[in-house]
């Protein structure tokens, strides 16, 4: 008796970081909206592909993650749960504070990807037909690293009953479509204006260029700004940009949220609301810094209030620079970046909702 041939591996790994506890307010509700959009749509464009959810830190007395989703979507479309246990998240810093450690979790499912071409994004996130419908067609390129803008729509659109509801919602829903960060680096040292619009929704690279990189760097501190600062890295060891255009989007489901610090909002409205970075010299701007801060009231994020250290805007912007002058400070990943030293549980769900378990 001949043995059943092994499948073709997939063609894209999308990596989705998760926990079943409902965080930051109608989460599930989002993350399933998210989950069977992308299933829906790779049935229906023929996308060959796999989905890693990867759970981080499942929280007690709540059912694992695999039980929220309605896995008879899932035809054609690999999906698999690999869980980051609560013993192996204490091994990071603030792990008391911070229940999902983002940046560690996507390196996790790298380095389990199994497709061509690994994208990394947010479970709360719908793509466009037209976006999934390009991923489809296999014409990813092995140098390129992918960006588009992040669409923000009203938290209603999770609400609609299927698919096909929720993409027409998010046209009539646009709260705005954000705009790419805009930094301002020295002349001469060749350092691009990259087109950073959601650079922490959608970060799409083959998957030996991830592994060359080491993955995203895993700060101790909080990581606001290290998906820029990968982005640089990644161009500076020779990865392309290539920006999606409309009609291809990324739709992100609104949400409350609080991530910054007053820090960040001074730099955000004064340099690029007033668009002062176009007029006022980086220098000059980082000596009215301070003065700035004191004129207006100081609203600690809720990290900054239970004491997590966080980088800065600028300090990202010190760290690419110095990128660029030949003095790489971005704290490398060891060898063992994603717990590829440890074996993670890993159940397998098939579309008739039924899951096996591996490591």
């Amino acid at each position: 008796m001949s043995q059943r041939p092994e499948p073709p591996p997939p063609y894209l790994t999308v990596v989705v970081p998760s926990r079943n506890d409902d965080h930051g307010g109608g989460m599930t509700e989002r993350m399933v909206a998210c989950v069977h959009g992308l299933l829906d749509q790779a049935r229906r464009h023929r996308l060959r592909g796999e989905l890693v959810l990867v759970e981080w830190n499942p929280p007690e007395g709540r059912p694992p993650l695999a039980s929220v989703f309605d896995w008879s979507r899932a035809e054609g479309f690999e999906a698999r749960v690999v869980t980051v246990p609560p013993e192996l998240h204490r091994r990071f810093p603030h792990s008391d504070k911070v229940n999902v450690h983002v940046l560690a979790a996507w390196n996790v499912g790298i380095r389990r990807a199994r497709g061509e071409f690994v994208l990394c994004t947010s479970a709360d996130v719908l793509l466009s037909d037209e976006l999934a419908r390009f991923l489809a067609s296999e014409k990813l390129e092995p140098d390129a690293m992918y960006h588009i803008d992040r669409t923000n729509v009203a938290p209603e659109v999770a609400r609609a009953a299927a698919t096909e509801d929720r993409l027409r919602a998010c046209a009539d829903n646009v709260l705005g479509v954000d705009e790419p960060v805009r930094n301002e680096f020295p002349p001469g040292l060749g350092i691009p204006d990259l087109h950073l619009s959601a650079p922490g929704d959608f970060a799409l690279l083959s998957r030996t260029r991830w592994h060359a990189l080491g993955g995203y760097p895993e700060f101790d501190t909080l990581g606001i700004g290290v998906d820029i600062l990968f982005c640089y890295l990644a161009h500076h060891e020779g990865a392309r940009e290539v920006v999606l255009r409309p009609p291809m989007r990324l739709y992100h489901i609104d949400h409350s949220r609080n991530w910054g610090s007053s820090r960040h909002a001074v730099e955000r409205v004064f340099y690029e609301g007033l668009r002062l970075k176009e007029r006022v010299p980086r220098s000059v701007r980082r000596a009215f810094a301070p003065l700035l801060l004191r004129l207006f009231p100081r609203r600690k994020s809720r990290w900054e209030a239970l004491g997590i250290p966080g980088l800065r805007f600028s300090d990202v912007e010190d760290y690419i620079v110095d990128l660029y002058r030949g003095r790489n400070r971005i704290p490398p990943n060891g060898p063992d970046w994603g717990f590829a030293a440890d074996t993670l549980p890993e159940a397998w769900v098939s579309a008739s909702g039924r899951s096996s378990s591996g490591s």
